[in-house]
C-alpha cells in the first residue's frame, strides 16, 4: 500500500464553485496542426460550448495547458452524457500531443477498483500503486462508482495526497458534487472537494442545435433545419443525440433515402428499442440515486440499496419484454420471486407515496430521453 513507501502531508486547499474564469493569453490555442486527426477523436476544438459547460470547458483547458498550476482537483459533474467524459479525453489528448514527456492515465473509477482488488488479492498491491505514483497526471472518470468501497477509497486518498504533495495534476468526473454521492466517506468526499467544482448543466437546444449541425459538417452530411429541430428536441443525453445522427445517416445511405423526419422518426423508434435494456435502466437509475451498479444488483438490504434495486427491476419489467426470472439473473442472479415482490411493492407504493410517484416519473423521462 502507499502508506508503507511514503511520507507525505495532505496540502491545504480550498474549494471554489460556479467561479467566473477569464480567458488569458495562455488559454487561446491554434489546433491547426491537428486538422488531420480523426474528427470523431475528443479535443477541444470539437467541443461545442455555451453557457451550460463553459465554465467546466475552460477550466479544462486552463489544466491540460498547466497542470498541477491551477485547478488541482478539477472535479467535474453532471448527469450522463452531457460531456464530462468528452472533457477528460481532451486534457488526455492535448498533454499527450503538446506534453509528451508527462506521463498521464485516463481511467474509468470502477476499473481502478477491480484491479486495485485483484491486485490486493494476489499480494502484487505495492507493484499497483507504483505504477500510479509515477504519472504526473491522473484523470479518473465515474468516481461516483467508487459509492460503499471504503478500501479503495481509502487507497486514493493516500495517492492523490502524494499526487498533490509532488505538484502532480488530478482531474475526477461523476455524476454529482462528491457530499451528495451516498457511500463516500467523509475524508475521501473532503479530499475531492478541495479544489475546483465544476458543473455541466443540462444543455439548451441551441447547443444541441450546434452539436448536431458540427457532427452532419464533419461528415459531409447534409441534413435539412426541420430535422435538426426535431432532434435536438428528442433528448437532452448528447451520447444519444450522437448516434441519433449516425443511425441516421447509416439509414439514409443503405436505402437512398430522402431524410426526412418521417425517416428520422423510423431511426429513433429503431434506437430507443435497442437501448431501453436492464442494462441501461440499470445505469440510469445508480446515477439518478448516487449508487454504484454493484450495490444496485447485490444483496445489501438498507434502503439506500433496496429501494433502488427494486425500482430498476419494476422499470425492467416495464420496458423490456423479460420475464421475472431473466430480469433476477440481471440482478445478480436473484429468484423471480424477488423481482415479483419488488414490482408489486413499488406499484403499491407508487400509490401511497408521492415521492416514489415522483422517482418512477423522473426515471422514465430520463429513460426516454
Amino acid at each position: 500500500m502507499i502508506k508503507d513507501h511514503i511520507n507525505i502531508s495532505p496540502r491545504i486547499s480550498f474549494s471554489i464553485r460556479n467561479a467566473e474564469i477569464k480567458e488569458d493569453q495562455d488559454t487561446k490555442l491554434n489546433f491547426n496542426k491537428h486538422d488531420n486527426q480523426d474528427k470523431r477523436i475528443q479535443n477541444f476544438d470539437n467541443f461545442i460550448i455555451d453557457k451550460t459547460n463553459n465554465l467546466a470547458y475552460s477550466s479544462s483547458l486552463k489544466v491540460a495547458i498547466k497542470p498541477s498550476k491551477v485547478y488541482n482537483p478539477l472535479f467535474l459533474y453532471s448527469r450522463l452524457s452531457l460531456g464530462k467524459t468528452h472533457l477528460l479525453k481532451a486534457i488526455y489528448n492535448y498533454i499527450s500531443n503538446e506534453k509528451p514527456l508527462l506521463k498521464s492515465k485516463y481511467i474509468l473509477a470502477d476499473t481502478f477498483s477491480k484491479k486495485f482488488s485483484i491486485a490486493k488479492k494476489n499480494n502484487q498491491l505495492t507493484k499497483f500503486m507504483e505504477s500510479y505514483l509515477s504519472l504526473d497526471i491522473l484523470l479518473m472518470d465515474d468516481i461516483h462508482l467508487l459509492s460503499g468501497k471504503k478500501k479503495t477509497q481509502e487507497e486514493l486518498i493516500l495517492l492523490f495526497n502524494s499526487f498533490y504533495s509532488q505538484n502532480k495534476q488530478v482531474v475526477l468526473a461523476g455524476t454529482s458534487t462528491p457530499n451528495k454521492i451516498q457511500g463516500f466517506i467523509p475524508q475521501f468526499q473532503s479530499r475531492l472537494e478541495c479544489g475546483l467544482l465544476s458543473e455541466i448543466q443540462v444543455p439548451g437546444q441551441k447547443i444541441k442545435i450546434n452539436i448536431l449541425k458540427k457532427l452532419a459538417q464533419n461528415d459531409n452530411f447534409i441534413i435539412p433545419g426541420d430535422v435538426i429541430l426535431f432532434l435536438s428536441n428528442s433528448t437532452n443525453d448528447l451520447k444519444q443525440l450522437t448516434q441519433s445522427l449516425i443511425n441516421i445517416e447509416a439509414k439514409a445511405s443503405m436505402n437512398n433515402n430522402k431524410i426526412d423526419i418521417t425517416l428520422v422518426k423510423s431511426a429513433l423508434t429503431y434506437r430507443s428499442l435497442k437501448e431501453i435494456s436492464v442494462s441501461y435502466i440499470q445505469n440510469v437509475v445508480a446515477e439518478h440515486f448516487n449508487v454504484s451498479l454493484s450495490n444496485l444488483i447485490s444483496n445489501k438490504k438498507k434502503r439506500a440499496f433496496s429501494y433502488p434495486r427494486q425500482v430498476a427491476m419494476y422499470l425492467s419489467r416495464q420496458y423490456t419484454m423479460l420475464s421475472f426470472g431473466q430480469i433476477g439473473k440481471l440482478f445478480g442472479n436473484k429468484d423471480h420471486s424477488t423481482v415479483i415482490y419488488a414490482v408489486k411493492r413499488v406499484k403499491k407504493e407508487m400509490l401511497l407515496k408521492k415521492e416514489i410517484m415522483n422517482d418512477i416519473n423522473t426515471l422514465q423521462d430520463l429513460l426516454k430521453g
